[in-house]
């Protein structure tokens, strides 16, 4: 009989198993003879691909794309934190700071926005978007540096500031965050396959939503930085920057509407959703009650975990 401990890492992994990177992708693509479609987007016979990959996942989802896509890519860019590299074919791999960018996030970005304003008017722009692809493409808009991005990046973090509330204020601060990606991208077809990290799976979210329009605005950035006390430890380039934004000084991130984004066709192909249900069909499968709490639990580590200690200790059989 398994141990209390060999049964949460058997529930552990087959969560990690439904939301594997190579497994997500090669579920959203599909193979009829010589057609490729993606996430339901019939490619035309012939069309090539250029791959634009960034996150923690990044590398494993590219891999899976050229297993199936093969001599279709063109060529491309793969990004992702220390460590979790691989040896590609067809695809240059990146590594970048996580989660405080550094010079490797400020020249990657750069290259990525090139990369997508590469090749043929034709060509299908595929982007990989994972979790930690805002610190990895963390390049400054002008008048920034790296530097006031990498300091206002920990003062967030150090604060507390939820995943939503760091993005907004990146959308504001970086070249390829909020929409900037589809811009780059010009006319070209775009298809996104996303692995969400993000509570809602909102796109404008996951990775600061390089391909999607941002709803937020200046004035909102510079809400979640007074709400956490944060506008004077700002470094002054970034306060300067926001506040001239705030008065109308600085162009906003791309919105909805923008002709870029009538070519980004998106999917989310794995999700914090599926990694749930899979451990509560294991947990089943081995006789256990689980529980899937359907409101999203948010706050420091220490007090959720004592939340969750509580919802365990009463939902325990009489």
């Amino acid at each position: 009989m398994p141990s209390p401990r060999q049964t949460l890492e058997a529930l552990l992994w087959s969560a990690l198993e439904a939301v594997e990177p190579g497994r997500a992708v090669r579920g959203a693509l599909c193979i009829d003879g010589a057609a490729l479609s993606i996430a339901g987007v019939a490619l035309q016979p012939g069309a090539r691909l250029r791959v634009l990959a960034a996150g923690k996942a990044a590398a494993g989802m590219a891999a899976a794309l050229e297993e199936v896509a093969g001599d279709r890519i063109a060529g491309g860019l793969v990004v992702t934190k220390d460590g979790h590299g691989l040896e590609l074919a067809r695809l240059q791999v990146r590594e970048a700071g996580h989660p405080v960018p550094d010079a490797r996030s400020e020249a990657a970005g750069r290259a990525l926005l090139a990369c997508a304003a590469e090749g043929a008017p034709d060509d299908v722009v595929i982007v990989l978007l994972s979790g930690g692809a805002s610190a990895l493409l963390a390049c400054p808009l002008p008048g920034l540096s790296r530097e006031d991005l990498a300091r206002t990046t920990s003062l967030l973090l150090a604060s507390g500031a939820a995943i939503d509330e760091l993005n907004c204020v990146r959308k504001h601060l970086c070249d390829v965050a909020g929409g900037r990606l589809a811009r780059a991208a010009g006319e070209r077809s775009v298809v996104l396959l996303a692995i969400s990290d993000v509570i809602g799976d909102r796109l404008d979210v996951i990775g600061s939503g390089p391909c999607s329009p941002d709803p937020t605005r200046f004035a909102d950035a510079m809400a979640v930085l007074d709400a956490r006390d944060l506008v004077q430890a700002l470094p002054p380039a970034v306060r300067a920057h926001l506040e001239a934004g705030v008065r109308g000084e600085r162009a906003e991130s791309p919105k909805a509407g923008e002709a870029c984004f009538s070519h980004v066709r998106v999917a989310v192909v794995a999700s914090n959703r599926d990694a749930l249900r899979a451990a509560a069909a294991a947990a089943a499968t081995a006789g256990l009650r689980a529980v899937l709490l359907e409101s999203p639990l948010r706050g420091e580590a220490r007090d959720v975990g004592r939340r969750l200690a509580a919802l365990a200790w009463a939902a325990r059989p009489a």
